[in-house]
């Protein structure tokens, strides 16, 4: 069980009530992580909200780059693919932040891996409890998904930038 303290300390909930913190509290679960660990993967069932009390988490995508491996020889030719994985962190959440929006989607399934970047104390909020607080609150509920969706518009801004700063540096374009 989480402490409303501790989940007041996040900036999404400053509006929330001290009584609806509570009643929140009684389904979140404080988790300590250490640096490394991994808190989801992409692709997984988004379950759960988090915020970070304290510490940092990466968010990742996994870039996938498809190769052709050919291996000829005079009687046959061998062909075959190899996908190589690599790592991108597109942004780093700290104290007082919430990441795994996903969980309050209707596709309900996280888009990247969140990995600590250093020992960190979290928050994991289940989304169904917080829907089911926040239709029984809808007070709360509307001002929530309001900052909710401008977290998510500015990470997603953040994203492309840097994907646009990258691409016309890359490939000298001027036009997508």
């Amino acid at each position: 069980m989480g402490d409303p303290e501790l989940i007041s300390r996040l900036a999404i909930f400053s509006a929330v009530s001290a009584n609806i913190l509570s009643q929140l509290a009684q389904h979140i679960e404080v988790l300590d992580c250490d640096s490394g660990e991994p808190v989801f993967q992409e692709g997984e069932e988004a379950t759960h909200l988090y915020g970070v009390v304290d510490g940092e988490v990466d968010l990742i995508l996994i870039a996938r780059d498809e190769n052709l491996i050919t291996d000829v020889h005079e009687e046959y030719t061998h062909v075959q693919t190899e996908t190589l994985e690599r790592e991108i962190v597109v942004d780093s959440i700290g104290p007082g932040e919430v990441f795994g929006w996903s969980a309050l989607t209707p596709a309900g399934q996280f888009t990247s891996k969140a990995v600590c970047a250093k020992a960190s104390r979290l928050l994991a909020m289940p989304a169904q409890s917080l829907k089911n607080a926040f239709r029984e609150h809808p007070q709360v509920g509307y001002p929530f998904m309001e900052q909710l969706a401008d977290i998510i518009s500015k990470r997603l801004a953040n994203r492309t930038d840097k994907l646009l700063d990258g691409w016309s540096q890359a490939f000298n374009v001027n036009r997508i």
